[in-house]
């Protein structure tokens, strides 16, 4: 009997021993897996940062863009102005040129009865009937 429990110690010893061996691979492939998962992890931070990185850099330059155009679109607009203005000027002295004109005309007409011209209608003067405005 004695024989029999040297046996069962001999055999429980060669499962632990086996039981030892197998949570050491265990132990060793999920620290394995576990490096590679890190090493993985680190990499995909590192891009992350990387590209938010140049996407706050793309940002700034954009904002930097906007306030650019934003300061051509002041002098822009202050060219519209002056041009709305001289729109209007050109508006006032087209009115006036024909009604300069019309005034001749009927001046002309009165003084052909008397032989006389005007010097609107020696000079040629016409009324205005378009003006298309330059680009």
């Amino acid at each position: 009997s004695l024989q029999v429990v040297e046996q069962q110690r001999q055999a429980a010893v060669a499962h632990l021993h086996d039981m030892m061996a197998k949570l050491r691979s265990g132990h060793h492939e999920v620290a394995k897996s576990t490096v590679e998962h890190m090493r993985v992890y680190s990499t995909a931070v590192d891009n992350v940062v990387e590209e938010l990185g140049n996407t706050v850099d793309a940002s700034k330059d954009f904002m930097r863009k906007c306030l650019e155009v934003d300061l051509e679109m002041e002098r822009i607009e202050a060219v519209a102005a002056e041009a709305k203005l001289v729109n209007a000027d050109l508006d006032t002295l087209e009115r006036v040129v024909t009604r300069l004109c019309a005034q001749a005309a009927t001046q002309s007409h009165t003084h052909e009865q008397d032989g006389v011209w005007p010097a609107a209608s020696a000079q040629g003067l016409q009324p205005i009937t378009s003006r298309t405005p330059s680009p």
